[in-house]
């Protein structure tokens, strides 16, 4: 974006933008901090839309008194500071009732003259440059140094023309997210359909059922650490964010140091099953391409044994996972797992591999039609998210309102 910014604009510090506050956890330990509890407590899990309704948890009053948390105004704006999802997008949001924070998040209480839409616009329109300039390097998780969030400097427009620039973006998102929540439903109906399918073509094969691990060697990948950023043999590796349902998303991957006699133990060759430990866990695709690649400790390696096809099992998989987020072989309470000792519990009919072949076959032969469909949802949607970026650029470029200022400063 332009600095050069139309008269009666200015360049002004987050920092200065209203008073910063952070949160804390009260410790799980001690129910009168949780039991009961009626004050909202705000964590990443509940930064998915821009204007908060609910969070998932809420503390005592106990707990506010006893612990690092504090109450945040009405109409702040959060930020994530602290998460893995950093290093794609910087989770904001507006949260219009009084809130606590975990330990993760900070929050804007804005200051009388600005509008917290126009900051909390203002984040998402600078999205990638406050990542770029604001992300620490070289952590096992990534995180924001705050001094320089604070020190970073958005675009102000004098308050009327703020609220004329927050009125025509709400206008025009407001289209935007009914297409958007249209093709979700769509969606969603297709996942529903998909899932029926999958259960249907593997849910009554046979009576005799082995489990998985008798069906496939398994395997873990190597812990990241900062000592695997530089070394003598850097090698391409897959992490959790990297796999997707049925596919991989190859086009950020990043380098450890992964030493000889690690090899065979921590990469995937053509053929093997990589399914996700945590981060929507179950998630799993083939590794289909003729170059091994290195996994991280949050990924399995599922290698199947001869009579079993990799696309059979890998079915079988999906059919057991994908939109079960509540799974009883998953383990932990907010941020689920499926650590090796339960994902070998999984059980998959003992079939011959002719019968693999049918099931997979048939499976494929209907998929294809709804991964058609599928991708066409994905064009509309990627059109819409270049609409939103289109909107807030020309936002804070005062081009949005161009004709505005003309009309009310002649």
């Amino acid at each position: 974006m332009s600095p050069v910014l139309p008269s009666g604009w200015s360049f002004l510090p987050l920092g200065s933008c209203g008073a910063w506050l952070g949160g804390g956890t009260p410790s799980k330990s001690n129910k009168k901090f949780w039991t009961n509890g009626i004050i909202p407590w705000l964590s990443p899990k509940d930064m998915g839309p821009s204007v908060i309704v609910e969070t998932q948890d809420r503390i005592t009053d106990e707990a506010v008194k006893s612990s690092s948390t504090s109450l945040v105004a009405p109409n702040s704006v959060a930020v994530v500071v602290r998460s893995g999802i950093l290093e794609r997008r910087l989770p904001v949001a507006l949260v219009p009732f009084v809130t606590t924070l975990n330990q993760d998040m900070k929050a804007l209480e804005v200051r009388g003259d600005l509008l917290p839409k126009w900051v909390l616009y203002a984040l998402q329109a600078f999205n990638n440059e406050i990542l770029s300039d604001c992300r620490k390097a070289g952590t096992t998780v990534a995180s924001i140094e705050f001094p320089r969030l604070r020190d970073f400097e958005i675009p102000v427009a004098p308050l009327s023309e703020q609220k004329e620039i927050v009125r025509i973006l709400e206008e025009q998102f407001s289209r935007l997210n009914a297409a958007a929540a249209t093709i979700a439903a769509v969606r969603r109906k297709a996942d529903q359909f998909r899932r029926s399918l999958l259960h249907h073509k593997v849910g009554h094969l046979t009576s005799d059922y082995l489990q998985l691990d008798e069906c496939a060697s398994m395997t873990l990948g190597l812990m990241l650490d900062k000592g695997k950023e530089s070394g003598e043999f850097q090698t391409r590796y897959l992490g959790n964010i990297n796999v997707r349902w049925g596919s991989f998303d190859i086009s950020s991957l990043k380098m450890m140091d992964v030493r000889p006699e690690q090899m065979e133990r921590s990469t995937v060759k053509a053929g093997d099953i990589v399914v996700c430990e945590g981060g929507e866990p179950g998630r799993c695709a083939i590794w289909l391409e003729p170059t091994p690649i290195a996994i991280q400790k949050a990924l399995h390696r599922v290698r199947p044994r001869e009579g079993f096809l990799a696309e059979y099992l890998a079915l079988i998989l999906e059919s057991e996972f994908r939109g079960q987020s509540q799974h009883s072989l998953f383990t932990g309470t907010t941020i689920k797992h499926l650590p090796k000792e339960k994902l070998r519990l999984v059980k998959i009919p003992n079939v011959p591999i002719s019968e693999q072949r049918s099931v997979v076959s048939a499976f494929e032969a209907v998929d294809s039609s709804i991964s058609h469909a599928v991708a066409h949802f994905d064009r509309v949607e990627t059109g819409i998210s270049a609409a939103r970026r289109s909107l807030l650029q020309a936002a804070f470029t005062g081009e949005l309102t161009k004709e505005w200022r003309e009309k009310n400063n002649g």
